[in-house]
């Protein structure tokens, strides 16, 4: 007997919906009130986490069972242990927007790096070295990670999704959600078997470079400006600021 249906009533399903059709009925909510389409709708917000919420539990058999058995208070006394409702989007539509999950190499952070200048060179310009290290795909495996240059492959461990959930028992009909990143994996999701992992590497796919940069500074520049560096220059030539 189910205890509780707060989570069925969010998706508009019932305690006897199959899976395929919570998946449906998620997909078809989270894109209606994704912040994305949403902009300054802290409603929307709201029911878009809320739903997230309720996705992550009934989408997976074993947290069902538990929710429907004890209820919300049975899973970790009601939310979701700091899961993050836009990981759940990202996971279940491959990376966002429904186009599949893509391996291949994505946009990495922006780096901040501060330069300290004198109040002489903000009104004279001047050029200033800079150093900068950075994680770069590794040359030798091509940003594979293996040593024949095959993909990694996925980490049966956490399933690819490079977060272990575990169930905690507090006490009786008590349990705790415990999220951690696979240590097997490091979180990507993928591994590369340890006798075919790139020895520069060592199976990581990056490595550290470290560049001593020619910055121009133009006269003019007032302090605190944030200024911008064309990634593509940083290879191969000294960088201007841009303001």
């Amino acid at each position: 007997m189910v205890k509780e249906t707060e989570y069925y009533e969010r998706l508009g399903v019932t305690p006897e919906t199959g899976v395929d059709d919570i998946k449906r009925a998620y997909k078809k909510m989270a894109m209606k009130f994704h912040p994305d389409k949403n902009p300054n709708n802290p409603e929307a917000a709201e029911k878009f986490k809320e739903i997230s919420e309720a996705y992550e539990v009934l989408a997976d058999e074993n947290k069902r069972q538990m929710y429907d058995k004890y209820g919300k208070e049975g899973m970790q006394g009601g939310g979701m242990g700091g899961v993050d409702p836009f990981d759940i989007f990202s996971s279940f539509f491959g990376g966002g927007g429904g186009h599949g999950r893509s391996r291949g190499p994505q946009r990495t952070k922006d780096m901040v790096t501060p330069l300290t200048v004198k109040l002489e060179d903000l009104y004279n310009g001047k050029t200033k070295k800079m150093k900068i290290t950075r994680n770069i795909i590794c040359k030798t495996c091509s940003g594979s990670g293996s040593k024949d240059g095959k993909p990694p492959s996925k980490c049966k461990e956490c399933d690819g999704n490079g977060i272990k959930v575990m169930l905690r028992q507090l006490g009786p009909g008590m349990f705790q959600q415990v999220r951690t990143q696979c240590p097997e994996c490091d979180g990507k999701g993928e591994v590369v078997a340890e006798g075919k992992r790139c020895t520069d590497c060592n199976g990581k796919k990056t490595i550290k470079e470290t560049k001593i940069l020619n910055v121009e500074i133009d006269k003019g520049v007032k302090e605190g400006k944030k200024l911008f560096l064309v990634e593509n220059l940083i290879k191969n030539q000294d960088l201007k600021l841009v303001i």
